[in-house]
């Protein structure tokens, strides 16, 4: 796993704790510390505040403006009950306004998710993907709402049995521990999370141009909200006017059952589109191949965008009969083509790219090993 792997992977699940540690603290020590003045919670909170904030500006970069957000939010519960003339509410209520303010907050923001996605959304670069992010803090969120709530009615109904000191004694500890189990339960949840993360494939995020802007888990690529550009390479086999495909797996997401161009991966991260080439051969069979970049165009189907480079390759000895790269290949010619194109046993990739090699005229060419017409009409083509 390299480094810009790894950072992907931490800016794309971020732990929704590290944003409540400086509520929390304020909390924890208000009520572990209650009989000594208030201002040594807000000495706990800040200085909790400053060290996360530090942490996420160096580790958590992208984040770091949508992290500010969050503890600014959670910053208002703290600041009302603090400035709350306190005096005014019965004991019992008092000792509990904060954590009934933290409910409040907590039900809004749940409340006006849109709201809150929009904005989180906002805070960062585009091409970061914030949806397990935003995903991770609701889900907190109604956790810590819950156990809140369950905190309070059982705070309620303590107060009919036992005296008033020691019901304050009770909630205090009875919060400080599930709320310290939760906060661990999710940081270990996140830390698993981010090591099966770290297992899957990532792909580069790229612009319309083909520039690279950032990376994208496979999975969050295909079924994620957020539908981001990312580059593939595709190569056509072409030899006599014919052309050999490849018979997609029928438990494939994309495109199963399909015919399609027989050679075609993802780039990965941190790989040139010339060293995907090769690995695509090299993975037919093929160690050292001729092949020549013809186009690039986008793929916008209804899992994912691609940024698609076409090559061709028309010396197919020695790999191209052999089918140990799929389950099914074929040579087609060009009539079987033409009388198949509007069954829908073809991917739209390939009639697309199909479209584009017949308009150059390249069926029209006989095929030779090297130093073939193909080559010589792709160079005139590079020519124009």
């Amino acid at each position: 796993m390299n480094k810009i792997n790894q950072e992907q992977i931490r800016n794309s699940f971020f732990n929704p704790v590290y944003s409540l540690l400086p509520l929390l603290a304020f909390r924890m020590t208000d009520l572990l510390f209650r009989d000594v003045c208030s201002l040594w919670a807000w000495a706990a909170s800040l200085a909790v505040g400053i060290f996360m904030l530090l942490s996420v500006a160096f580790v958590f970069r992208k984040l770091l403006y949508w992290y500010a957000f969050n503890v600014g939010l959670f910053f208002i519960s703290y600041l009302l009950a603090s400035v709350f003339p306190h005096h005014l509410l019965p004991e019992a209520l008092a000792f509990v306004f904060d954590d009934v303010l933290c409910l409040l907050l907590f039900t809004c923001l749940l409340f006006f998710r849109q709201s809150y996605t929009r904005v989180s959304i906002c805070l960062v670069c585009r091409k970061q993907p914030m949806s397990n992010n935003i995903s991770e803090m609701r889900r907190v969120l109604l956790a810590l709402s819950l156990l809140f709530l369950a905190l309070l009615i059982l705070y309620v109904f303590s107060l009919s049995l036992l005296p008033v000191e020691s019901v304050f004694e009770f909630y205090s500890w009875t919060y400080v521990l599930s709320v310290g189990f939760f906060m661990l339960y999710q940081t270990l949840r996140v830390f698993l999370v981010r090591k099966k993360l770290a297992e899957e494939k990532w792909w580069p995020v790229v612009s319309e141009q083909g520039k690279v802007l950032g990376s994208i888990e496979h999975y969050e690529s295909l079924f994620g909200k957020e539908r981001l550009l990312h580059p593939v390479v595709r190569v056509l086999v072409l030899e006599n006017s014919r052309l050999y495909l490849r018979k997609i797996k029928d438990k494939s997401f994309v495109s199963p059952g399909l015919w399609d161009t027989a050679l075609s991966s993802h780039v990965q991260m941190n790989e040139t589109v010339d060293e995907a080439v090769r690995r695509v051969f090299a993975a037919a069979g093929k160690i050292n191949p001729d092949y020549f970049f013809l186009s690039s165009y986008l793929i916008d189907s209804e899992l994912e965008r691609r940024y698609a480079y076409l090559f061709i390759t028309c010396n197919t000895e020695a790999w191209v009969s052999s089918t140990a790269f799929s389950e099914a290949t074929k040579w087609w010619t060009l009539p079987q083509i033409e009388d198949n194109r509007d069954t829908g046993i073809f991917t739209p990739d390939f009639l697309a790219e199909y479209e584009i090699v017949k308009r150059a005229g390249f069926f029209d060419l006989d095929a030779c090993p090297c130093e073939c017409k193909l080559k010589r009409a792709i160079n005139l083509q590079f020519e124009k």
